[in-house]
C-alpha cells in the first residue's frame, strides 16, 4: 500500500536544495510497481570567504511574505522554499491567525489559500485589504483549481497561482 495525493512539492524542495549545492540526482526506476530509486551527490565544499552576491536565486530582493493555508505540510513545505530562498516568511493555518500575525508582521505579499474552513480566503483578502497597514500587501491567490479562479480572484487578489506552484511562478509573482 502506498499514499496518494501528495502535495507536489517534494521534488521541488529537492531539486531546489540539491542545486543550491551544485549537486546531482539521479532517478531510476525498473517500471510501474517495482519501486524507484534516488540517488542525491553533493560535493564536499569549504565555507567560502565571499558574500552570496545575488539577493536570492532568482535575483529578487528578500521579500517579507505571508503564508496562509489550512494544510500544514503544505504550509511548511512552500515556507521552507521560500526561506531558502532568502524572503521572511510567517505562516498562519487560517484566516483568524493570519489577521493575529499582521499585528505585528507587515507583509509585502500575502499568499492565501482560497479554500480554508470557517474564513474562506476571499474574505481574509477583503479583510487584509481593510487594514492600513496591509494597504501595499499584494495579495496572491492560491488554490488547487486551476481555470476557475481568474474571474473569482479579480476583486479581491492581485494574481493567483494554481497549487502547488512552481518557483518559476512564484519567482514572477514575487518580481511584480
Amino acid at each position: 500500500m502506498y499514499a496518494r495525493g501528495g502535495l507536489g512539492l517534494g521534488l521541488s524542495l529537492v531539486r531546489y536544495l540539491v542545486n543550491a549545492h551544485q549537486g546531482q540526482i539521479v532517478i531510476n526506476s525498473g517500471g510501474q510497481g517495482k519501486g524507484t530509486e534516488v540517488t542525491v551527490r553533493l560535493p564536499i565544499v569549504c565555507r567560502s570567504q565571499f558574500e552570496h552576491a545575488a539577493p536570492t536565486s532568482h535575483g529578487i530582493t528578500p521579500t517579507r511574505i505571508l503564508l496562509v493555508d489550512d494544510n500544514a505540510d503544505a504550509t511548511e513545505a512552500l515556507a521552507t522554499l521560500l526561506a531558502l530562498d532568502g524572503h521572511d516568511v510567517k505562516r498562519a493555518q487560517n484566516g483568524e491567525e493570519a489577521l493575529l500575525l499582521v499585528e505585528s508582521f507587515t507583509p509585502d505579499v500575502a499568499m492565501i489559500d482560497i479554500n480554508m474552513p470557517g474564513m474562506d480566503g476571499h474574505e481574509l483578502a477583503r479583510l487584509l485589504g481593510q487594514r492600513p497597514r496591509c494597504a501595499l500587501t499584494r495579495l496572491v491567490a492560491l488554490t488547487g483549481y486551476a481555470g476557475t479562479m481568474a474571474e473569482s480572484a479579480a476583486d479581491e487578489f492581485d494574481c493567483y497561482l494554481v497549487k502547488p506552484p512552481s518557483l518559476e511562478d512564484m519567482a514572477q509573482v514575487l518580481k511584480r
